[in-house]
């Protein structure tokens, strides 16, 4: 009879992966709190530090992700459609500022995309963070009802 070993073995990537999501996961928890006490403590731009290393993180691995996958018709298409957007944004707005702030807020889901076999593949090992994360930010919002929280409507 042969028994089937039990793959142990983290790889960097998953490793990295599995990061990005805890770092992620807890900046949009505790992100008002972090940056709340950034502020008052003088240093503004820490509060987003995480995201910086969400998005400096994330290039490497997209990068890793279309070499072992492939670049399809399907990522190419999608590769000309947003250039294609960015270009008329840049020509249209005149701001590239808001062009790049419109491509930031597809950090969350490129972030999804990378690291979506890690999350399915360790999912047995994640289940206890997942409720822990939950359960922090179900607490979060409950005491919230009956205690105003600093950070809720400060201006940054």
């Amino acid at each position: 009879m042969r028994t089937v070993a039990r793959q142990t073995e983290v790889s960097l990537t998953d490793r990295l992966s599995l990061a990005i999501l805890f770092l992620f996961l807890a900046n949009d928890i505790l992100g008002g709190a972090f940056r709340y006490y950034t502020v008052r403590l003088g240093i503004p731009w820490i509060g987003y530090a995480p995201n910086l290393l969400i998005a400096l993180a994330l290039v490497p691995m997209f990068s890793a992700y279309l070499i072992r996958r492939g670049i399809t018709s399907t990522y190419l298409t999608i590769f000309c459609l947003l250039s294609a957007s960015v270009a008329f944004g840049v020509f249209n707005l005149g701001n590239s500022a808001q062009v790049c702030y419109g491509i930031w807020s597809l950090v969350p889901f490129l972030t999804g995309i990378i690291i979506l076999p890690a999350f399915i593949q360790k999912w047995d090992g994640l289940f206890k963070y997942a409720l822990s994360f939950w359960a922090i930010a179900v607490a979060g919002v409950f005491i919230n009802y009956f205690h105003t929280w600093p950070w809720i409507g400060f201006e940054y």
